[in-house]
């Protein structure tokens, strides 16, 4: 177990806009930072780091915590396993307690345990490549051929996967590596004579995800049989999805950001050789029509995406594939296509890095302009090619979902197309509103389908009702008090009386109890805080181990807005000191939660006395308690009064 001296040391260190950095595009705001929530499709930037507090809060998605919360968030990762992660990027030395770990020592989850041979394996075919005769022989030898350094083969990873049957195999059982394990990575296969290895006789490219770990590998075959498939990728596993990686993009990032546009290309060789020649923005779908993950991924660091195809019909095809997706995520596309039999990997390595550039800026074109002029010439003057130009071009421009960009591509189209603009504005008007007609129509479905047979002749609710069903008024004064708390736990309330102590003892006074289970754990918090003479800072509790309590104390931490430093002074507007209304606003609180109280005795005592069956005397008595709880509401109008004393 990692101990509390590591786990402070960790806190005190990560900054918090540095790691969330890696996985949003973050903008400077005021004292904070904004950007576009990476759990949900969202154009209008919710997602906020408040470097102060080291919190995140994304009001998207409802997700909000600690950059530890984030990397748990972001990887799936358990606590301790994003812990070590940070540890290793801001090399810390983590120092251990003696109590182990036993959910992390005993690897149980099979992810990690993938994770872990995997990066095995890595080292494995690194050393068959550059420490074996036939790993120098061959697969070095083929990779100085294609022009690979060492520096690059070692900053990709690169290895070599003898001819043999179960190198790899005997290796790793002898490290106590499970075949279970080794299966559903992919790296060995199941056979009933015995298991072998996935890789043989190919040099291996190394798959990483977005944070480095290896998830699989891409073998390229050394022997030109037919039988023998050229390129080989690692099976679907727990952790490799080929839909939602990008070869590269590990090893990219920083270039990709820095540069605000991506280069994809189709294979892993291209992306090397064009890392090598000073291209370090190039990404691979590795044979994979691209997808909306795979956008995504990049739509993390760049709004831009230069596509490098070769110039066959394939090639475009594949091109046009991607590039609905890239519209409906509002991504910008350029298009590139090179010259006739070139591909990336040929073309920089007889041109260079500034000869590609160069190409680059005189050949690219934006992608669904090159979209229409591409297929207007291919249609040429026959009608009906022309009219289904005309509905592809359509059922682009229809994704596109802001208004003023969607209105100058059409303007644009309509232009290279000679088609007059209001036609097209037409077609994608009655395009989009069928769209939404079916969109609708699938919601209304799945809608009928939760709906209980019993409940249809339900009159339907109004927002009112809803709001108080889906938050009741013992919830939301519950949850003031929780505010009062958090925000000025520390703030004295009277002379040497805390906001803390002056609510913990009206609470107790009043025997007031909580009902919801989250503000009444963290109403214990501070109790117990209290009871040892120690004061809680709410800041400690945005790790705690439940989730829903953790989301709570970061909505209470985090507001979305803030003045800017010199708004008041410019618009001689002043807001009021909140420390000046910090009295009344606890005091305000307390009595509305005391009076809610007393208003659910009246009602429980109404009851009683309608349903009343005993004597006279029993039933004067009720009567006079009901006067003395309508005595004891109306003179909290006057306020609490004091009900702690100093310490």
């Amino acid at each position: 177990m990692i101990s509390k001296a590591s786990i402070d040391k960790i806190f005190n260190t990560a900054v918090i806009e540095e790691v969330v950095g890696d996985y949003v595009r973050l903008k400077k705001r005021g004292s904070g930072y904004v950007g576009l929530s990476p759990w949900t499709n969202e154009k209008t930037p919710s997602f906020h780091v408040s470097p102060a507090k080291n919190i995140f809060k994304d009001f998207s998605s409802g997700k909000g915590g600690s950059v530890v919360t984030f990397i748990m968030e972001m990887e799936g990762f358990s606590y301790p396993e994003a812990l070590r992660y940070l540890a290793k990027r801001y090399n810390i030395e983590l120092e251990e307690d003696t109590e182990p770990d036993e959910e992390y020592d005993k690897q149980q989850d099979l992810k990690a345990a993938i994770l872990i041979a995997n990066n095995f394996a890595c080292d494995y075919y690194k050393k068959q490549l550059f420490e074996t005769e036939e790993g120098k022989n061959i697969g070095l030898s083929y990779l100085k051929e294609r022009g690979f350094n060492d520096e690059t083969i070692k900053r990709f990873e690169l290895g070599y996967a003898a001819e043999g049957w179960d190198h790899l195999y005997k290796t790793m059982l002898k490290q106590q590596f499970k075949e279970e394990v080794l299966t559903k990575a992919g790296l060995v296969k199941e056979r009933e004579k015995g298991n072998i290895d996935f890789f043989r006789h190919r040099v291996l490219f190394t798959i990483h995800n977005y944070i480095g770990k290896v998830v699989g590998f891409g073998g390229r075959a050394l022997k030109t049989e037919k039988s023998i498939p050229k390129y080989l990728n690692t099976p679907e596993s727990e952790v490799y999805n080929k839909s939602k990686l990008l070869y590269g993009l590990f090893q990219a990032k920083q270039a990709i950001r820095k540069e605000d546009n991506c280069y994809m290309v189709e294979g892993y060789t291209d992306v090397v050789s064009l890392s090598q020649a000073g291209i370090e923005n190039v990404v691979a779908s590795a044979g994979t029509a691209l997808t909306v993950e795979q956008v995504r991924l990049i739509k993390r660091l760049s709004n831009n995406i230069t596509m490098l195809y070769d110039g066959d019909a394939a090639g475009i095809k594949a091109a046009f594939r991607g590039l609905d997706i890239c519209l409906e995520e509002d991504i910008n596309v350029n298009m590139l296509l090179l010259p006739e039999s070139e591909d990336p990997d040929s073309f920089v390595k007889a041109n260079g890095g500034q000869g590609f550039r160069d190409y680059v800026q005189e050949q690219s074109d934006d992608f669904l302009h090159f979209k229409a002029k591409y297929l207007k010439k291919e249609a040429g003057n026959n009608p009906s090619k022309r009219a289904e130009v005309l509905r592809e071009v359509v059922q682009s421009l229809a994704l596109i979902k802001d208004a003023l960009k969607r209105s100058i591509y059409t303007k644009d189209c309509a232009l290279i197309l000679d088609m007059e603009e209001a036609l097209l504005i037409d077609a994608i008007n009655k395009l989009r509103r069928n769209a939404q007609r079916k969109k609708l129509g699938r919601q209304e479905a799945e809608a009928e389908k939760s709906v209980d047979p019993e409940e249809t002749n339900i009159a339907k609710k109004s927002p009112q009702q809803e709001f108080i069903e889906a938050e009741n008024i013992h919830d939301l004064l519950e949850k003031n008090v929780i505010r009062l708390l958090v925000e000025y736990g520390a703030d004295e309330i009277e002379e040497d009386i805390s906001v803390v102590q002056f609510v913990l003892a009206t609470l107790e006074e009043q025997e007031l109890e909580f009902q919801n289970p989250v503000y009444a754990a963290i109403l214990q918090e501070y109790k117990t805080a209290f009871e040892k003479e120690e004061l809680l800072d709410p800041k400690s509790l945005i790790n705690h181990e439940d989730e829903k309590l953790r989301n709570c104390i970061v909505n209470f931490m985090h507001y979305p807005y803030e003045l800017s430093e010199n708004w008041e002074k410019k618009h001689e507007i002043y807001s009021t000191d909140r420390q000046v209304i910090l009295r009344q606003d606890v005091k305000t609180s307390l009595q509305r939660f005391l009076q809610r109280k007393i208003e659910t005795m009246i009602e429980e005592l109404d009851q009683e006395i309608k349903n009343h069956s005993g004597t006279e005397e029993e039933l004067i008595e009720q009567l006079k308690f009901k006067k003395e709880l309508h005595k004891n509401w109306s003179e909290l109008a006057t306020g609490l009064g004091s009900v702690v004393t100093k310490r």
